[in-house]
């Protein structure tokens, strides 16, 4: 296997996971900001589920960056 192989891989894997933490961890339009959302329990998830959405994200530019890398190799 060569290296160009290897980072198309590795960038494959990263969108793969990326895609799958943002669809399961985004909130849908983040529309539900009523009261029912001010409260602790859906405060506290919501702030997981940014931080989980925003690690999917960063997860998918890596795996194109890979991709992009192993065009180059």
């Amino acid at each position: 296997m060569t290296s160009a192989q290897i980072a198309n891989s590795v960038g494959l894997g990263f969108d793969i996971l990326g895609v799958i933490l943002v669809w399961k961890y985004a909130l849908p339009n983040r529309v539900q900001k009523e009261d029912v959302w001010k409260t602790d329990p859906y405060e506290k998830k919501e702030k997981n589920f940014n931080i989980l959405d925003n690690i999917g994200i960063v997860l998918i530019l890596l795996g194109f960056l890979y991709q992009l890398i192993s065009n180059w190799l």
